[in-house]
């Protein structure tokens, strides 16, 4: 097993069981003689026997968006798309600029450094792993999860160095508690998770110190914000209109019209 895979898998389980997996050739499993392996393609670890990833690339295209090349994802979200629109990356840069504002925040208060390892995080998303390339530029060791592996998803910039992993939202394959910070973000408002979707990412955030973070999640705030407290986490909310507004008239400029945004949605272990 090389150290890449072998360091991969202390951080992945098994979906339903959350059993370790162990390699078996070009592929990983609960053990040898389950007859239950997981595929890995193009260092893509895949948890799906049906590949959404065809029809959610035709779906993109139909739309008019366009694929981003290394250079374009590697901007993002900042720099938005062709086809996309300009308030759809507004709104997401705004989010990530604010879920980096209370990283950094958690950073200080731990008095930890800011180069070197901050943590093991995933980005769970239906669409680009933005959040992932910086997370792992950040110093974290870290997980992009998608239904998705096409252009429009985990296989853009495949030589970048987060982990890949096809799998459904509703069985993570994520070792229990062993995650600091679970990210989620939605290509669109119909992607925002269920709350047994919400309930698999909390299972694998650490009970001390753990972070998730909803990001552009327009419908169901409140209800999210319910489902956190019963399961004994703090939830704070930033108001991203309030971040527009502190930025330099200058730059408020080129964002253009501002919109309805949703907050960003912050839970901590309480």
């Amino acid at each position: 097993m090389t150290a890449y895979l072998q360091r991969h898998l202390r951080y992945l389980a098994a979906p339903q069981t959350h059993k370790p997996l162990i390699s078996f050739g070009e592929s990983i499993t609960p053990n040898e003689g389950d007859d239950i392996y997981y595929p890995i393609v193009d260092g893509v670890y895949q948890f799906m026997k049906h590949d959404p990833s065809v029809d959610f690339d035709k779906t993109c295209d139909q739309r008019g968006w366009s694929a981003p090349s290394v250079a374009e994802f590697m901007a993002l979200p900042h720099e938005g798309l062709r086809g996309w629109g300009a308030n759809y990356w507004r709104q997401r840069g705004l989010s990530t600029a604010g879920m980096w504002h209370v990283l950094e925040q958690f950073r200080r208060d731990a008095k930890r450094r800011p180069a070197g390892f901050q943590g093991v995080a995933a980005h769970i998303t239906t669409g680009l792993p933005y959040v992932a390339y910086g997370l792992d530029l950040g110093g974290y060791a870290t997980y992009a999860v998608s239904p998705h592996r096409g252009a429009y998803s985990l296989g853009v910039y495949s030589t970048g160095r987060f982990a890949r992993v096809q799998a459904t939202l509703d069985a993570l394959p994520l070792k229990p508690d062993s995650f600091d910070v679970i990210v989620y973000s939605a290509v669109l408002p119909t992607d925002a998770p269920t709350d047994s979707q919400i309930e698999q990412m909390l299972m694998s955030l650490k009970r001390r110190g753990g972070m998730l973070f909803l990001l552009d999640v327009a419908d169901a705030v409140g209800r999210y914000k319910k489902l956190l407290r019963r399961h004994a986490l703090r939830v704070e909310s930033l108001d991203l209109r309030m971040m527009e507004d502190s930025v330099t008239p200058r730059v408020s400029a080129l964002l253009g019209r501002r919109g309805a945004m949703p907050p960003l949605l912050v839970a901590k272990w309480a």
